[in-house]
């Protein structure tokens, strides 16, 4: 019995000693990641241009664990996030991503720190979902009046996703070339030249300083349109497309923001360009009879960009499908996810 009493007692002991132990341990490291402040970090130079940023991560959470090494068992900061804060991407590290982490949303004071691959989303694999009201609007022009008050496709038409089967088969349905290059204009001493069908000559210099430095590149010939179409850019930057008519002098040019689509049985020619919200879908009417242009759409769409508007075709005459992916993708990450949509107007 005293044997018994003995065992028992000496268990007692080692259990609570055991818990005191483990206690302590907990204690210990709590203080320990309470006490990491972002001196323990690595310095990390300043991000001057973000076209060079590798990727970008988006937390899952608005809190997120900065790892002072790519170890779940290493010292971490467990940060607040708000909107408007960037983890720019550096490198992957096994379960990890180095990033390049602000502190007070201060590129000086900047710092590499480590976050689970599980607790972000990287740019490249963002995936949009009916929930992300594809058809929210910062605004609609219609006819020349903008609408600013109007938040929603919804009134106008619809929007919706589609597999990417259904895409393709649409796209090799309707889809065709709306410019051809066989009839190119010369090229000499840097003007582009071309005779028009009153038997004037169209002369266009390929460099201008007019309105700021941009130069022209031939891209092609719509015999639907009856234009010519250059791709220019405004000081190495803002791309956009110039249309010069072929039937005489008095035809103005017309300006798109991309290559536009063109539906032969309605006259109508679409194309999307993105912006700093989103993307810009901009329909026109062409008229055959002066060759005139008359934008009657203009819709800002807030929640998805687009890729290129040789990705957008016309299903039908009021219905058109494009490719699109969602607003924060870096698109220059080649294995960027992309998706479809499909667009249905009610009226046209």
């Amino acid at each position: 019995m005293k044997k018994t009493f003995i065992c028992l007692s000496v268990l007692f002991l080692l259990t609570a000693c055991n818990k005191k132990s483990t206690d302590k341990t907990e204690i210990k490291e709590t203080e320990i990641h309470q006490e990491v402040t972002f001196d323990r970090f690595e310095e990390a130079p300043v991000i001057n241009d973000i076209s060079r940023v590798p990727f970008i991560v988006y937390p899952k959470d608005s809190k997120i664990k900065l790892y002072v090494q790519p170890n779940e068992k290493a010292d971490f900061i467990e940060q607040e996030l708000t909107k408007t804060e960037t983890l720019f991407g550096d490198t992957e590290v096994s379960n990890f991503y180095k990033i390049i982490y602000q502190v007070d949303q201060n590129p000086q004071n900047s710092k590499y720190a480590y976050v689970l691959r599980s607790d972000v989303d990287k740019d490249n694999e963002l995936l949009l979902s009916e929930n992300d009201h594809l058809n929210e609007i910062r605004y609609i022009n219609i006819n020349g009046r903008v609408q600013n008050n109007v938040k929603s496709f919804d009134g106008y038409g619809s929007v919706s996703l589609i597999d990417k089967l259904e895409y393709n088969q649409v796209f090799q349905k309707n889809s065709h070339i709306l410019l051809k290059t066989n009839n190119k204009p010369v090229l000499q001493n840097d003007i582009f030249s071309f005779r028009l069908r009153d038997g004037s000559l169209k002369e266009i210099p390929r460099v201008t300083n007019e309105e700021g430095l941009y130069e022209l590149e031939y891209i092609g010939f719509s015999e639907e349109l009856d234009r010519h179409f250059f791709k220019t850019t405004l000081d190495k930057a803002f791309l956009y497309y110039k249309s010069f008519s072929t039937i005489n002098n008095e035809i103005e040019e017309v300006i798109f923001q991309d290559l536009p689509t063109y539906s032969k049985n309605t006259h109508l020619v679409a194309y999307f360009s993105n912006d700093e919200v989103g993307s810009l879908l901009v329909l026109k009417k062409y008229n055959p009879q002066d060759y005139s242009f008359k934008e009657i759409y203009a819709i800002n769409f807030t929640n998805f960009k687009v890729s290129s508007s040789k990705n957008l075709v016309w299903e039908n005459e009021k219905t058109l499908v494009a490719e699109i992916h969602h607003p924060n993708t870096k698109t220059t990450s080649k294995d960027y996810k992309k998706q479809y949509i499909r667009i249905k107007f009610l009226d046209l």
